[in-house]
């Protein structure tokens, strides 16, 4: 594949999570923010801050891989595990595919948070988009580590697998807003 249309795409995708965000966030109160949809399931400011945690190693981890000064060739092929990984994260049809557990230090755990979890959120995405701008430059083939510990992805793959994780807790934010929101109008 084109590393320019690689790129592109993990952009676009980048710009759809915050215009959703944006909007699945508008409106609601600092309770309904940290409304649990059930019992043990996570809030909509839950679900950012575990997305916030992931940003916090994979943002340093991304920009060093662009600072390693490797220029690329144009083209970039998915490893096999990588590709896997990435893929793994994208619901499906609604449902996700593969459930897992969030690592016990990537749980934000059952605390009410504040609403500058959303603003950190926004800001952490622009400098994804940084990123991948940045990334036109470099090889998309430089090996770089995950928060799976002693796994190394592609650069590629790994920027590939953060946004898609992005994009597997967009959905359960759009279902926990919507409980929210049949919730609000039995109320009312």
């Amino acid at each position: 594949m084109e590393s320019e249309k690689f790129l592109s795409e993990r952009k676009k995708d980048v710009q759809t999570i915050n215009t959703m965000i944006r909007e699945l966030t508008e409106g609601l109160s600092l309770e309904e923010l940290n409304r649990e949809p059930e019992p043990g399931k996570w809030s909509i400011l839950a679900c950012i801050q575990h997305m916030n945690l992931y940003s916090e190693f994979y943002i340093p981890t991304f920009k060093n891989a662009i600072n390693q000064g490797k220029s690329g060739n144009g083209h970039f092929s998915r490893g096999w595990f990588g590709g896997y990984s990435s893929r793994s994260m994208l619901p499906r049809q609604g449902k996700v595919r593969y459930r897992m557990r969030a690592f016990k230090d990537k749980d934000p755990g059952p605390v009410k948070l504040p609403i500058d979890v959303v603003d950190q959120f926004i800001k952490d995405q622009q400098e994804i988009l940084n990123i991948i701008e940045g990334a036109r430059m470099s090889s998309l083939s430089t090996r770089v580590p995950t928060t799976l510990k002693g796994i190394r992805f592609q650069f590629g793959d790994a920027l590939e697998f953060f946004v898609n994780h992005e994009l597997r807790h967009l959905d359960q934010i759009k279902r926990t807003r919507s409980a929210i929101d049949q919730r609000h109008e039995a109320v009312h």
